[in-house]
């Protein structure tokens, strides 16, 4: 017998095999009476028995009138409290960098769901049902926009979190191999390395003029590697890799294409015929060399047996901005004009500082949660205010504003954010560059005097990949026993 079930919003159409479903629909609509009288102010009534209704529903199927009327596929969407933290760290990981999409557990979610479920959340915040329709159907650049900013001060911190818990789960796992014991120790060494490095160089990126053809950028290397290793491995490994096709200059290569390499980022990559390559985007300047040598010691290093798991093995930039610069050096002694060599340390030094800048904050953020503290706004104005106070008494006369050190919490949360989303990678692949830095400055400034630093890094290539940061520290004679 078909039954009719009165609501403040609507009309429910049922019969007695649908009864529980219209009064379990009745309770949903009136959670948010506003928001259904207004989507649904097109319909006359909803049923459950005849699809000539305006708005119909099938028997015994799941109610999810948002999923009804927009095809879209999101759970629980007609919850009081639907859009709750975890989906809102999934929208803010998807709409600050649509490249994150697959790296976490929220792959699941398709595009158009993701953009419904943007807007439902807007217009369910700010109570403008009336524009649902319009922001769904063809939603403008600057309403975009307007949703992302509002997701973005709505979650940043509990996205915050999310992404430094993650970070510190994998410096205890991949860094200390689960000791979790070590990570004080480890998090004090790599916050007072990054330090030193923060304020390296400021500026902009200094542009070469030095012209050089691909011929003679090779015979420059070739002319290196005999003089740096007179065995002449390097130099016949050199060639051979050259005949078979290792150095990669077109970024329209399939193989380049099917890893996802950046059109001008040089690196060494592992193809899935299971060979190693080098894309190497030519500059057309005397810098392709230097960042040849850089890349094929990463190729020395990776072709070398046992081929071990990837780990966060923290020094295995030092090799290669070591020979690096042993490579500036010899372009100079060649009689290349010295400025222009040097641009190239410059622009080396001022990637450094950048990385600094950007992961000490991140750092600062790990050490926190390592204690077992919550990142928030409140916690970050205190710790502002006392940098304040250390201001203020440097310089009395220049006063420092509470809404000058909110903007500087946000925007240091929403650049750590941003960098972790872009790259969730960048502990890992940021840290090695600059304690590498720091480590290749100490043994190059002992080069000078002992000609023995350069044959004991020569020497311990072929087995650097199964040694611990400890030995290789030893080996090198760098520091003493300490973890780094």
């Amino acid at each position: 017998m078909t039954q009719i079930l009165k609501t403040s919003i609507i009309p429910i159409e049922y019969d007695e095999k649908t009864k529980a479903s219209a009064f379990e629909l009745k309770d949903i609509l009136e959670q948010n009476p506003l928001f259904f009288k207004t989507v649904l102010k097109k319909y006359q009534q909803i049923s459950y028995l005849k699809k000539q209704h305006s708005f119909y529903l099938q028997t015994n199927s799941t109610i999810n009138i948002l999923e009804k009327m927009y095809n879209g596929n999101i759970n629980n969407c007609n919850k009081k409290d639907w859009l709750d933290k975890e989906a809102g760290r999934a929208l803010l990981l998807y709409t600050i960098n649509r490249k994150i999409k697959g790296q976490y557990d929220f792959s699941e979610f398709e595009e158009d769901t993701i953009n419904q479920f943007l807007v439902y959340g807007y217009i369910h915040e700010t109570k403008a049902y009336e524009k649902i329709d319009s922001y769904l159907e063809n939603m403008t650049k600057n309403q975009q926009q307007e949703i992302e900013e509002w997701l973005y001060n709505k979650y940043s911190f509990e996205l915050l979190n999310y992404l430094i818990k993650v970070q510190y789960q994998k410096i205890v796992q991949r860094l200390l191999l689960g000791k979790e014991e070590n990570i004080e120790e480890t998090l004090n060494t790599m916050i007072r390395i990054t330090a030193t490095k923060e304020f390296l160089r400021e500026g902009q990126e200094k542009e070469c003029n030095l012209s050089l053809s691909s011929k003679e950028i090779d015979q420059l290397c070739e002319e290196f590697l005999i003089k740096i290793e007179p065995s002449l491995n390097w130099y016949k490994i050199f060639c051979m890799a050259k005949q078979a096709g290792v150095f990669i200059e077109d970024s329209n290569d399939k193989k380049i294409i099917e890893n996802e390499i950046g059109i001008d980022e040089w690196t060494c990559f592992q193809h899935t015929d299971g060979n190693w390559y080098i894309y190497s985007p030519s500059t057309g300047t005397i810098l392709d060399s230097i960042y040849k040598i850089h890349e094929f010691i990463h190729y020395l290093i990776n072709t070398t047996p046992p081929i071990l798991e990837e780990n966060i093995y923290i020094l295995k930039e030092l090799p290669s901005l070591f020979f690096e610069e042993l490579m500036r050096i010899f372009l100079i002694e060649k009689g290349y004009p010295k400025e222009e060599i040097e641009k190239d340390k410059f622009n080396r030094e001022l990637g450094i500082s950048k990385m600094s800048s950007a992961l000490l904050d991140i750092l600062f953020y790990i050490e926190q949660i390592s204690h077992g503290e919550k990142i928030t706004l409140e916690q970050e104005l205190m710790r502002q205010k006392e940098i304040k106070k250390i201001y203020e008494e440097l310089e009395p006369d220049k006063k420092i504003s509470l809404n000058f050190l909110k903007e500087n919490v946000l925007k240091t949360t929403k650049n750590s954010i941003e960098e972790l989303i872009e790259d969730p990678l960048f502990v890992e692949e940021t840290y090695p560059y600059i304690i590498g830095y720091q480590y290749s400055e100490i043994l190059l400034e002992r080069a000078k005097q002992d000609k023995s630093i350069i044959t004991n890094m020569i020497n311990m290539i072929p087995e650097i990949k199964i040694l611990t940061t400890n030995e290789v520290i030893n080996r090198l004679g760098l520091t003493s026993s300490k973890k780094k």
